[in-house]
């Protein structure tokens, strides 16, 4: 073990873990839980932000582990479960569908968990009791805890009070949570696990450019010529799409580049996955053109980024998918262009960012030491911001209270609430090329912003409307390009 490993392994309280990426929390959050387990805390849960995130940890806990006593629960779980079944099996049976339900209120020994399943079951208290009676029953892990929206923390907040009330432990992670945030959470004074050497090692050279990533795509053609992986980060699907089909033009052949962002279908996003994984198993170069979806999405680790300026968490987030493994002898590359359009962040953050950040050979730790700069000095300069971000903490944190008062018993309790700032924004639809062909199931499905509706919402027959659980649109769309957006000029469609 290593030393922060053994210390969290033998700590018999919740926690705070500050470990940068590759380093092995997973395992010492595991041993931690394990450790913790005694009377009646018998079972662990364990929370990702992400579907992709929660399946990976799922394989890698399903081989820890005697498969009977792992679960996986979230929107699409029954999906990736019943494809592996069929995969060992031959066909979905009985025995599946009772394991599967009897995994979904988080019976099993050992659950994985998307971070809104767990907290969906939550706030569902007085409908899903055995839910709630396994939640009391467990000791939690929390991982990534920077990558959730502001108001999600802010019900977070109020979930680790809970968990402080019912004695529930929970063991929060993240490789870099700015200080300022870990005060509006509430874990400013939570028992601290880190390791120091850890931040002393340095990953990836740093320049920043002054223009904006368009004007450098004969550099990319140059790296990838050398024989290195590259991942480009766009902040738009618009712009990444746009990316991907201008090095196509500049010469890049289809079998060497890959497009991935929000804008494919679920089905798709798993396939796409695998072909990324594939390809950097095959250690043959390629391109990754992608949006910010990567940052905790995908276990990947290239060799040369090129990225939009971002703020400076989602940046470090971005560093840790090159030169994962921190190699001296293969030192990565990161370049930081300035954007000209600063959707769809705050511009302020995104300036201060860039004002900080250095280009050069640096330690992990002074990553940190930005990330609190940045936030310090938006919380003194940027009055505007900081309102938005206490608001939406304060709207998170008041949605437990005011949803059981509004609860009324089992029948008049709905199954899912916006806990995140996104949902309000975005809806699941199915294309009309897909209805027409009957393909109307979950795995067809897109998130895609509400507003889209507008222009593009097919009108069906009430009465076959009524029997379709989503909404239709008729848009085109490629698994090479995901949706494919009539007008590129247009900036409604800026969007993640």
């Amino acid at each position: 073990l290593r030393e922060f490993q053994e210390n969290l392994s033998t700590n018999p309280k919740s926690l705070l873990v500050e470990i940068p990426t590759g380093e092995g929390k997973t395992e010492g959050s595991l041993l931690w839980a394990i450790n913790n387990l005694y009377n009646t805390h018998s079972k662990i849960i364990y929370t990702l932000p992400t579907q992709i995130t929660s399946n990976k940890l799922y394989e890698r806990v399903d081989s820890f582990f005697d498969k009977s006593e792992c679960g996986l629960i979230h929107s699409s779980a029954k999906i990736y479960l019943e494809k592996a079944y069929e995969r060992e099996n031959g066909e979905v049976d009985d025995i599946f569908k009772s394991d599967f339900l009897l995994s979904k209120s988080f019976n099993k020994p050992i659950t994985v968990s998307t971070i809104d399943s767990l907290l969906k079951y939550f706030i569902n208290i007085g409908r899903f009791n055995i839910a709630t009676k396994n939640f009391l029953n467990s000791t939690i892990i929390i991982d990534e805890v920077h990558a959730y929206d502001l108001k999600l923390m802010g019900f977070l907040k109020r979930f680790l009070e809970l968990c402080q009330e019912f004695e529930v432990k929970v063991c929060l992670m993240s490789a870099s949570i700015p200080n300022k945030i870990k005060e509006l959470l509430g874990i400013k004074n939570y028992p601290l696990i880190t390791q120091k050497d850890l931040f002393e090692k340095k990953a990836n050279e740093i320049t920043k450019v002054e223009t904006p990533l368009e004007d450098d795509f004969y550099l990319i053609l140059e790296k990838f010529e050398s024989r290195k992986n590259i991942l480009v980060i766009r902040n738009t699907v618009k712009s990444a799409t746009a990316t991907y089909e201008e090095l196509q033009e500049l010469g890049i052949i289809s079998e060497d580049i890959v497009l991935y962002h929000s804008t494919f279908k679920k089905g798709d996003r798993t396939k796409k996955e695998d072909l990324i994984f594939k390809k950097l198993k095959e250690n043959k170069p390629f391109i990754l053109v992608a949006t910010q979806i990567v940052e905790v999405s995908l276990d990947i680790d290239f060799d040369v980024m090129f990225t939009d300026n971002a703020p400076i968490d989602s940046l470090i987030q971005r560093f840790g998918r090159v030169n994962r493994k921190k190699s001296l002898e293969k030192k990565g590359e990161i370049y930081i262009y300035k954007v000209e359009n600063p959707l769809p962040y705050p511009e302020a953050i995104l300036d201060l960012t860039f004002e900080t950040i250095e280009d050069g050979y640096f330690e992990l730790g002074i990553y940190v030491e930005w990330l609190n700069k940045v936030y310090n000095r938006l919380f003194v300069e940027d009055i505007v911001t900081i309102n938005e971000i206490t608001r939406l903490f304060d709207v998170g944190y008041k949605k437990y209270n005011e949803t059981i008062k509004k609860l009324d018993g089992i029948k008049k309790s709905p199954d899912n609430y916006d806990l995140r700032d996104i949902e309000e924004s975005k809806n699941d639809y199915i294309l009309y090329d897909d209805y027409m062909e009957g393909k109307t199931d979950y795995e067809y499905t897109i998130a895609l912003p509400y507003y889209l509706e507008k222009e593009f919402k097919h009108t069906l027959p009430s009465y076959i409307q009524d029997n379709l659980f989503y909404d239709v649109l008729k848009l085109d769309y490629s698994f090479e390009r995901g949706v494919i957006f009539p007008n590129k000029e247009d900036t409604s469609f800026d969007f993640m």
